[in-house]
């Protein structure tokens, strides 16, 4: 296995779900995958949107723009930082995997809903791969009409594209160089999305049985009880109760209003 140097990061938690998965199960809290679907439930951390053009990007990297209206992640996945992608050339950014939902459900920040698994993108971010998954919410109006990448680009002609560009620059108004992309920017589909879902469950699996190292990532958890990180409710109850209590929330600065406009 190929190692790759991690960066300075903040530290960051590992969310185990309350379940894990059984033999012929797809994982991560996971339903039976069928030939026309995989049923996956996550996580949301972010419900932010904002308008956006060809030419408009905005500042605040937390609105993913009205491309997604929502960008979330796959609990009991990651992508190893130690890892390099036979794919992509690179190591994984130690995250789990993100997903852009593609339908109009907005959802709550922490609400877990099954998705469809449509396709993906492989990102390389600053040097790390970070894998872009395309679903769709099951109970999106829609969702019945959506099985496949392919689907994406006959029912919503120039999504993907404008996804891409977006992913593509959305770094430029920090001072940052364009991001790079395997396969040369193409989504791949279902089936590899699948395929790459499966293999970060199997990393996320090595990093919560302590089978490989997990840097500052705090992995304790009260829900794999064979994980040598699980504690007990009460100690985890024990541990939130220590922390200190929230103060006022600092102003939003107004630099995140700032609209950029980028030449192509």
């Amino acid at each position: 296995m190929d190692k790759c140097k991690d960066g300075d990061r903040h530290q960051r938690s590992s969310q185990p779900a309350e379940t894990r998965p059984e033999e012929g199960e797809s994982s991560l809290r996971s339903q039976r995958v069928s030939s026309q679907r995989l049923h996956l439930e996550l996580w949301s951390y972010s419900t932010g949107k904002s308008c956006s053009d060809n030419n408009h990007i905005t500042g605040n990297q937390n609105a993913f723009s009205a491309l997604a209206n929502m960008f979330r992640l796959f609990s009991q996945t990651w992508e190893d930082p130690h890892h390099k992608d036979s794919d992509t050339g690179c190591c994984g950014d130690n995250d789990p995997i993100d997903i852009c939902d593609i339908g109009n459900k907005v959802c709550s920040r922490g609400e877990i809903i099954k998705v469809k698994v449509l396709g993906t993108l492989a990102l390389i971010d600053e040097g790390e791969t970070d894998w872009k998954v395309i679903v769709i919410n099951t109970e999106d109006p829609e969702a019945a009409d959506f099985n496949d990448i392919d689907d994406v680009r006959q029912l919503k002609p120039g999504y993907l594209e404008a996804t891409f560009d977006w992913f593509k620059r959305y770094k430029v108004p920090d001072g940052k160089p364009e991001n790079q992309f395997a396969f040369n920017g193409e989504f791949k589909d279902r089936d590899f999305a699948i395929k790459t879902i499966k293999s970060t469950h199997e990393f996320w699996k090595a990093l919560i049985s302590k089978k490989t190292d997990a840097g500052e990532l705090n992995c304790m958890n009260t829900s794999v009880s064979d994980s040598p990180f699980f504690c007990s409710a009460g100690d985890a109850e024990t541990v939130v109760k220590s922390a200190s209590a929230f103060g006022a929330e600092d102003p939003i600065p107004s630099s995140v209003d700032k609209w950029f406009y980028y030449e192509k």
